[in-house]
């Protein structure tokens, strides 16, 4: 298990619990943007919009997906 590092335990073991490390980011996504009125009350949540490049932007994909707050 040292050869494939931490990522990959933290990932087996999120599968064994049943959930998924694309699941904990998508979350992670999604809970940024319920954080955001109480860092700046300023910010426009009718104007969020998430970019994502090359492979992680699939976080942003499922975020977008599950959430009709991001565009």
């Amino acid at each position: 298990m040292d050869f494939y590092g931490v990522m990959h335990k933290f990932t087996n073991d999120l599968i064994r619990l049943g959930d998924s490390l694309a699941a904990m980011r998508t979350y992670d996504l999604i809970r940024a943007l319920d954080a955001i009125p109480y860092i700046d009350d300023k910010i426009d949540l009718s104007d969020i919009h998430l970019y994502g490049h090359g492979e992680y932007s699939l976080y942003a994909e499922l975020a977008a997906a599950i959430d009709e707050r991001m565009k």
